[in-house]
């Protein structure tokens, strides 16, 4: 496990967003009341998620050593409505590295003016499904996502 000055800042950490996703509002998401149905915001931090696994090559349980991520909680701040046909910029960071998860932090811009519309995070578990436990972050995928997150020493 890494020192606290080999993770850097936490703080600078949650200032830090290495993916940022465009994308624009489909009217299939909206709701009866006219706005982005809330369960939306989750796949778009999902969809910022997994391109951040993909960047770090984070390891997937389809692999023969079935390793992978389980998400373990996620929360969602509503800040603004959202109506078609915004476009929208969807940013994720890790914010924090444990020794068998990591914490991640989101949020979705509205494309138009930049303005914040929702923030979230989650709780990530690197997790052996065939033995159906919790195991450690190797240190070559610490390394990546520190490399990613701009606090590699």
């Amino acid at each position: 496990m890494y020192a606290a000055s080999e993770v850097g800042d936490i703080e600078d950490m949650k200032a830090h967003f290495p993916v940022e996703l465009q994308s624009s509002l489909i009217w299939g998401d909206m709701d009866a009341f006219g706005h982005l149905n809330n369960c939306m915001y989750f796949r778009l931090f999902e969809t910022a998620r997994i391109r951040y696994f993909e960047m770090v090559n984070f390891p997937s349980p389809d692999t023969a050593s079935k390793i992978g991520p389980i998400l373990a909680s996620t929360t969602c701040e509503f800040r603004q409505v959202l109506t078609y046909p915004e476009g929208l910029i969807t940013q994720a960071g890790v914010d924090h590295l444990g020794n068998k998860s990591l914490s991640m932090s989101y949020r979705i811009l509205k494309e138009s003016d930049r303005e914040l519309a929702a923030d979230g995070s989650a709780v990530i578990v690197l997790y052996d499904y065939a033995q159906r436990v919790s195991v450690p972050i190797p240190d070559d995928l610490r390394k990546r996502i520190l490399v990613l997150e701009g606090s590699a020493h």
